[in-house]
C-alpha cells in the first residue's frame, strides 16, 4: 500500500458570521512610495521600499460590528498581526487588540521589524481575528483558543529577480578537472539556493566547452542554434543539481528562483503547483519535455 501526499485543503469544521467572513475587505497597505488595496496579497514591492520603510496597514475593519457578534457568541476574540520571515521561518506576533476594546484603525510595522523579518527581500504579513479564549462548543463557533475566525496574509517580495546562473568558458583541462572528461560540453556548480530569495546571487554557475562557448559568442551561423539548443539544457542541468532541495521543500519561498521556475513552468495556467512540479522531477525524460515545451523550443529550432 502506498502513500501519496495529496492537496492541501482547508477545511472549517464552523461557519463564520458574514461580518467575520467580510472582515478584511477594503483595507490597504502601504510601504514606502506604495500602497496595495487587500484584494492584493502577494504585492511586488521596489526594492528600496524594502528598507527603511514601515509598513502602514489600514484594517477598515468595522469595530462596532465585530464587537457585537462576538459578544453575542461569547467569545474572545482578537485582532493579531504577525511577521514571518520566510528565509528564516520565524514568526513574530507585532500586535493584540481584543475586539472587546479598542483597536487603532491603522497599524503600523515598524521600519526595524520590517528588515529584520525581511531581510530587504521578502516577508510575509498576516492579520488575523484569532478565538482567544474557552467557550462553550456551538455550532457557528470554535472553543478552542488560537483559532482563527478569519485572515488574510500578505507575502511581500521585491520585484527585482537577479540573474539565474553564470555562464563561464571551460578548456578541456578545465572539463576533466571538473567532470573527469576532457570533452565534456557542460558543467554546473550549484549553489544551493534555489527556495531562498537571494536576488543578487545567481543560483548556479554553469561552464561550456571552450569551442562551444566561443561559437556562442562569436557571429557565425552555428551561433543562433548552439544558443537555441543549450538554454533548456542549462536549466534542465541546474534543476537535475537541485534535485534534492526541490523535493525536500514544503513550499515555493517567495522571492525565491523556486517561485520564478514554477511560475514559468506553469504556462498559461499560472504558477504550476509544488506537488505537481516535484513528480515531474522525478522523470528525467518528462522534466525535458516540459522546459522543451514551456520554451517554445521545438518552434524555435524550426525556424532556424
Amino acid at each position: 500500500m502506498s502513500w501519496n501526499k495529496s492537496e492541501k485543503r482547508l477545511i472549517r469544521p464552523f461557519t463564520q458570521p458574514e461580518a467575520a467572513r467580510d472582515a478584511f475587505r477594503g483595507g490597504r497597505i502601504t510601504i514606502g512610495t506604495q500602497t496595495w488595496n487587500f484584494d492584493e496579497t502577494r504585492p511586488k514591492a521596489d526594492p528600496e521600499n524594502l528598507t527603511g520603510n514601515d509598513i502602514v496597514i489600514e484594517h477598515a475593519l468595522d469595530h462596532a460590528e465585530h464587537r457585537d457578534y462576538t459578544e453575542s457568541a461569547g467569545a474572545m476574540v482578537s485582532l493579531i498581526l504577525s511577521l514571518r520571515d520566510p528565509i528564516f521561518k520565524k514568526k513574530t506576533v507585532m500586535g493584540r487588540w481584543p475586539v472587546s476594546g479598542d483597536f487603532p484603525e491603522t497599524v503600523t510595522i515598524p521600519a526595524t521589524a520590517v528588515e529584520e523579518h525581511g531581510h530587504g527581500k521578502c516577508l510575509d504579513v498576516t492579520l488575523a481575528l484569532v478565538h482567544e479564549g474557552e467557550t462553550k462548543p456551538a455550532p457557528d463557533w470554535p472553543a478552542r483558543p488560537g483559532v482563527w475566525v478569519e485572515r488574510i496574509t500578505f507575502r511581500i517580495r521585491s520585484h527585482k529577480q537577479g540573474r539565474i546562473f553564470d555562464i563561464g568558458r571551460m578548456t578541456v583541462e578545465e572539463a576533466e578537472d571538473k567532470t573527469g572528461f576532457r570533452g565534456s560540453i557542460l558543467h554546473v556548480d550549484y549553489n544551493g539556493n534555489i527556495n531562498e530569495p537571494e536576488i543578487d546571487k545567481p543560483i548556479a554557475r554553469c561552464d561550456i566547452a571552450a569551442a562551444v562557448f566561443d561559437n556562442m559568442k562569436g557571429s557565425g551561423p552555428g551561433k543562433k542554434y548552439l544558443e537555441t539548443t543549450f538554454e533548456p539544457e542549462i536549466i534542465l542541468a541546474i534543476l537535475t543539481a537541485a534535485f534534492q532541495d526541490i523535493k525536500d521543500a514544503e513550499e515555493a519561498t517567495p522571492g525565491s528562483q523556486l517561485e520564478g521556475f514554477l511560475s514559468k513552468l506553469g504556462g498559461k495556467r499560472g504558477a504550476m503547483p509544488l506537488a505537481e512540479f516535484q513528480e515531474i522531477i522525478d522523470d528525467p525524460n518528462k522534466l525535458r519535455n516540459l522546459i522543451h515545451d514551456r520554451a517554445g523550443h521545438a518552434d524555435k529550432l524550426g525556424r532556424l
